[in-house]
């Protein structure tokens, strides 16, 4: 796994299919935010959640080194379809010259590299790990949500 924990999205501690966070502190809330009880105190809460591992993940990217292959699976197929409903009753006759077939390829590869390259993926690869102890989430929410400990600070919390 590479380390690229800093650039990652994290899953929602409710739904695990959905990276909704874009930072640790963000699902971090969300994880105490769901345990916190009213009639407790919020550094019981965290307490009780502390450790807290947290995985970070990127979403795949889509591998072009093949791009041409699929473009041409794809070519094949419509030039299949179109050879069956426009050519003649052998199949002989193709949409395009032998050189035109070569642009068409070339033209159906950049069409779909620039259009993918920045795809929405739902797949993905965990990139790093960080374990954070009470502490380290104790400063960590105190700088995030300070309104948590503001109103236990006034008696309201």
């Amino acid at each position: 796994m590479a380390d690229n924990y800093e650039n990652a999205y994290y899953y929602d501690c409710r739904e695990s299919e959905d990276l909704s966070h874009s930072s640790p502190e963000e699902a971090i809330e969300e994880l105490i935010d769901q345990a916190y009880e009213k009639d407790k105190p919020i550094e019981q809460t965290i307490a009780d959640c502390c450790p807290i591992e947290m995985v970070g993940y990127v979403r795949k990217k889509i591998d072009l080194r093949h791009g041409e292959h699929y473009v041409d699976n794809m070519l094949e197929s419509l030039e299949e379809e179109w050879g069956e409903e426009y050519g003649d009753f052998d199949g002989d006759v193709m949409p395009w010259k032998k050189e035109q077939r070569v642009t068409v390829t070339k033209e159906f590869y950049s069409l779909m590299e620039k259009h993918l390259k920045d795809a929405h993926i739902w797949q993905c690869d965990p990139c790093g790990k960080r374990e954070y102890s009470e502490d380290e989430v104790l400063v960590m929410m105190r700088e995030y949500c300070p309104e948590w400990f503001e109103d236990l600070a006034k008696g309201t919390g």
